[in-house]
């Protein structure tokens, strides 16, 4: 299996403010030649991930989209 290449490069920003009122950066959008697009997030933006995970219940990928179950229901995070 040989790696794709990446084609493409952008900055992903989250909801959330810099103290400057820019939107916060918190990761990278990499699109590859074979179309794949991933999102790898800033150590920042993994905290915001987490972060929000908890205060909501739910999981969710790095692009921000709530993972699902393959009937659809969301994946909740289980309780310790």
């Amino acid at each position: 299996m040989s790696k794709s290449k990446i084609i493409a490069k952008e900055p992903f920003y989250g909801k959330s403010k810099t103290k400057s009122g820019k939107p916060a950066k918190i990761g990278t959008k990499i699109t590859n030649s074979d179309g794949e697009i991933k999102v790898l997030l800033t150590p920042s933006g993994k905290g915001a991930k987490y972060a929000s995970e908890l205060k909501n219940g739910k999981r969710y990928t790095n692009s921000g989209v709530v993972k699902r179950y393959n009937n659809g229901k969301p994946l909740e995070l289980d309780s310790c």
